[in-house]
Formats: C-alpha cells, sequence, structure tokens
C-alpha cells in the first residue's frame, strides 16, 4: 500500500503509527465478504474506508489518497 499524503509529516506520523494503522485495515478488511472486497467498485470504497478511518487518528496532517501496490485475495 502506498499513501499520497499532505505532508512529509504525515509519513512520519504514519510510520510511528504503523502498528495502529494495520489493525484499522485489518478491520476494515476482514468487515467484509469476499464479494465484498473482489470488484474495482468494492476496492474503491475501501480505499475511502481506509482514508476515513487512518484521518480519524491521524493529528499531523490527512492520507489524501491510498494506492493498492498488492490485492490478493485468498
Amino acid at each position: 500500500m502506498a499513501f499520497e499524503l499532505e505532508s512529509e509529516a504525515v509519513k512520519l506520523e504514519i510510520e510511528e503509527r504503523d502498528p495502529q494503522l494495520k489493525d484499522l485495515l485489518i478491520d476494515v478488511l476482514s468487515s467484509r465478504t469476499l464479494e465484498k472486497r473482489d470488484t474495482p467498485e468494492a476496492r474503491d470504497e475501501i480505499k475511502k474506508e481506509l482514508i476515513k478511518r487512518f484521518n480519524q487518528v491521524l493529528k499531523s496532517g490527512k492520507v489524501q489518497e491510498i494506492f493498492f501496490t498488492d490485492f490478493v485475495i485468498q
């Protein structure tokens, strides 16, 4: 996963909060069925939800966009 960020300060905060953000990611993905993860529209919904959830915990700025570099469904 890669991010488009508001500032360099957000990048540092993301590195510091890595475990918390990974937990949020797992939360969002595990709350959806396979069918709700497998389409381009579903991936867009997941991105929007992750941006919203990440920005709720970040203090130094905002995530503007998320790019999935790998997306494996098992």
